[in-house]
């Protein structure tokens, strides 16, 4: 019981350091490493399994989603939990943001979301991180990633069908690789978003880009 608070607690203080130190305490940290075989939008039926232990990982096997593979799966009791993704199923874009949406970050970002993608911030698993504030102008650049919850949502349930039910999404490769998304048991954001449709859209936040959606040219940034 001592063990699991700690692990526990330990993630909580992980929530509030810089992005480069959440990377550096989460990569070292013991851990259940699932990663899907294929790509989510495909549909997938089977993922790999790896023990993260000592900041070193080691392959426990493949398994298929189905009752009697994911009944092989080894136990995640004291261990934390996490999906690996690759860049193929994560949305990316960096963003360019007035200044004083900083203070309402979150926000400004699902504004953004609503209008620049197909999916609203509450159809999708997300997360962001400061890239560079200048200050002299008076502008604030801003990396996001996404994942589709429909997506997504169909492994998730299977793997909590076993009991797993990952805390975060770490991308595997591709320009946002480290970054995480936060699952928060059921994938929302911690912040309240469910009424933001019914506020008035800030005019300062619309001189912003479409976001780059898998498969898209790479050159984009």
């Amino acid at each position: 019981m001592i063990r699991n608070f700690f692990i526990w607690w330990f993630g909580q203080l992980a929530e509030v350091l810089p992005q480069r130190l959440r990377q550096v305490a989460f990569s070292a940290a013991d851990a259940l490493v699932v990663a899907p075989i294929g790509t989510l939008a495909r549909g997938v039926e089977a993922v790999t399994v790896y023990l993260r232990r000592n900041r070193k990982e080691m392959t426990v096997g493949e398994f298929p989603l189905g009752a009697a593979g994911l009944a092989e799966l080894p136990s995640a009791v004291g261990k934390a939990t996490v999906l690996r993704l690759g860049e193929a199923d994560v949305l990316g874009k960096t963003i360019t943001l007035p200044l004083a949406a900083e203070r309402e970050l979150d926000q400004a970002l699902a504004f953004e979301m609503d209008r620049e993608t197909p999916f609203s911030a509450d159809e999708l698993y997300w997360n962001h991180r400061i890239v560079a504030t200048d200050r002299q102008s008076g502008r604030l650049s801003v990396r996001l990633a996404l994942v589709s919850k429909a997506n997504l949502d169909p492994l998730l349930a299977a793997l909590a069908r076993l009991g797993v039910r990952p805390r975060r999404v770490e991308i595997a490769d591709g320009p946002d690789q480290g970054f995480y998304l936060p699952l928060n048991g059921d994938g929302s954001r911690t912040v309240a978003l469910a009424s933001h449709r019914a506020l008035r859209r800030p005019s300062s936040c619309r001189d912003n880009h479409s976001i780059r959606t898998p498969g898209a040219d790479p050159r984009v940034p």
